[in-house]
């Protein structure tokens, strides 16, 4: 089996001042493009948007904006900062598989993503303002660590996390087989489904209300209750209480779980 690689180290170099440095791209085809690709992207400081255009190749332009400032060490006295301030992005295809990993401590490398617009998507983002997906059909994972979630004009299934970032989905049209979930410790969900969508809904709130203009029809709460070991004799147990709803007679799961903020569920036109 072929690897195909690409690889850009974007080097700022030693000096006073280190200004952005951008439109560094990378462009990569899927093996088989007959068949819905899949394209997986994981940076640790920066942003994530996505976007599809007619083509088959994947295009990634980088965009840096200088040093990440939140976690830079104070030097000792009498010790200054040489701000090398490196990044690396890195870019590979196997088995119908894309990989792109941006890599950097001490610099925020945002990513413009285009795709073919039926392209799996798994996206990850540990400090970055957002990951943005418009107008792609596929099945979506996306993860934010620090950073909102936007999906606007999709189409296909999502399981969707942020820890601390609010979460906005529009959906064009869902897949009717495929469950989907939206999680989210501190911020609000905010999702908009097909008029038509069947459903059955699992809530969870702990500070916060569930609200929807879905006509629903409630279901008795169910408790999951989980019991551990701690060690010494210790035991802990956990429980957990979800409301349940079904939207138009019910189908596959749609999750929906927050601890501080509001979900809204909308119906859409």
């Amino acid at each position: 089996m072929k690897l195909k690689i690409a690889w850009v180290a974007l080097l700022l170099g030693v000096a006073s001042s280190v200004g952005a440095q951008e439109g560094e791209t990378l462009r990569m085809s899927f093996r088989d493009p007959s068949q819905p690709g899949l394209l997986k992207v994981h940076v640790m400081h920066g942003s994530i948007a996505v976007k599809p255009h007619e083509g088959n190749e994947v295009v990634v332009r980088s965009k840096g904006e200088g040093a990440n400032q939140e976690r830079e060490e104070q030097p000792e006295a009498g010790m200054r900062r040489i701000p090398t301030g490196g990044a690396s992005l890195t870019m590979e295809e196997n088995n119908n598989v894309i990989s792109v990993n941006g890599r950097g401590k001490s610099r925020r490398t945002d990513l413009e993503i285009l795709v073919p617009p039926r392209t799996n998507l798994n996206l990850t983002s540990v400090n970055g303002r957002a990951i943005e997906v418009v107008g792609v059909a596929g099945d979506l994972e996306i993860k934010a660590t620090n950073g909102r979630v936007r999906l606007e004009d999709v189409t296909g299934a999502a399981v969707v996390h942020s820890m601390n970032g609010r979460i906005e989905a529009k959906f064009k049209s869902v897949d009717p087989a495929k469950p989907m979930s939206f999680s989210c410790y501190n911020g609000r969900i905010d999702v908009t489904l097909p008029a038509g969508v069947k459903a059955n809904l699992k809530l969870q709130t702990l500070n916060g209300d569930v609200f929807t203009d879905f006509p629903v029809e409630l279901g008795p709460d169910s408790v999951a209750k989980e019991e551990s070991e701690e060690g010494k004799g210790a035991k802990r147990v956990r429980w957990e209480s979800t409301t349940e709803a079904k939207v138009n007679g019910g189908g596959p799961d749609y999750t929906f779980k927050t601890y501080n903020g509001r979900i809204y569920i909308r119906k859409g036109n």
